[in-house]
């Protein structure tokens, strides 16, 4: 079979993955990023799991398609639950939504730490998954976001922090910072594709706000609604 090409959103993924690495994919859908990866050489084993019958299957026909059975293979697996300690040096989840991949790195949070990196791809509740990262130890070490289909992928590669030992859990209630809502690195590079995205979130913002300005009803609500928009509003313009 011809080289697998990897969707932009993919291609990312796979590129934040260090040389050398063996792999393990949660929630592998197809395949086809551990097949990319041990194809090209990148990693020298690549786990593909996931929790449903059906994708493990097909994930399976694409490995023997691409005759990387000696390199790549499947396993059914809830997670992160069948993951041994020492079998990867990296994980992959991407292309869930935050909540799911924040229950998944909980309920394997000893083997998510006893790996050198994870490469992670949310795509719903970011600066909550940002911050769930950072009060559970692992730093950022790289990020990423692509423009696909109509729609922005932030991407991020963390590490877990050998030093961390606890987290002031009184800060969960304070506002997002702008390295939460944004992220630190893709903020610190003025990332094209997170300027891009800065603009279209401006438009919206100020829709929003020009709807709440002909709707006011003079309520408490309204007005913290209006003053909500008006903070991220500017939050959104300190970073151009």
């Amino acid at each position: 079979m011809d080289d697998l090409v990897l969707t932009k959103r993919l291609q990312s993924v796979a590129d934040m993955v260090t040389l050398g690495n063996r792999v393990c994919d949660v929630g592998c859908d197809h395949g086809y990023v551990s097949i990319y990866l041990v194809k090209n050489e990148i990693s020298p084993f690549a786990i593909a799991m996931d929790v449903r019958p059906g994708p493990l299957s097909q994930a399976e026909k694409n490995i023997k398609a691409f005759r990387a059975e000696s390199k790549a293979t499947t396993r059914l697996s809830d997670g992160l639950d069948k993951l041994k300690f020492g079998e990867a040096d990296t994980i992959v989840i991407a292309g869930m939504g935050g909540p799911l991949m924040r229950d998944i790195i909980v309920r394997g949070l000893d083997v998510a730490k006893s790996v050198t990196e994870l490469v992670l791809q949310p795509q719903s509740e970011i600066p909550e998954f940002r911050r769930f990262l950072k009060t559970n130890g692992f730093t950022t070490t790289a990020e990423d976001m692509v423009y696909e289909d109509g729609k922005f992928y932030p991407m991020m590669k963390v590490v877990p922090d050998p030093d961390f030992e606890f987290f002031d859990f009184s800060r969960l209630d304070e506002p997002f910072s702008v390295d939460e809502l944004y992220g630190p690195r893709l903020v610190a590079s003025r990332n094209k594709v997170l300027m891009m995205y800065l603009n279209a979130e401006y438009k919206e913002l100020m829709e929003i706000r020009e709807q709440l300005l002909r709707n006011v009803d003079g309520s408490e609500k309204s007005r913290e609604r209006l003053k909500e928009i008006e903070e991220r509003i500017e939050i959104n313009r300190s970073i151009e």
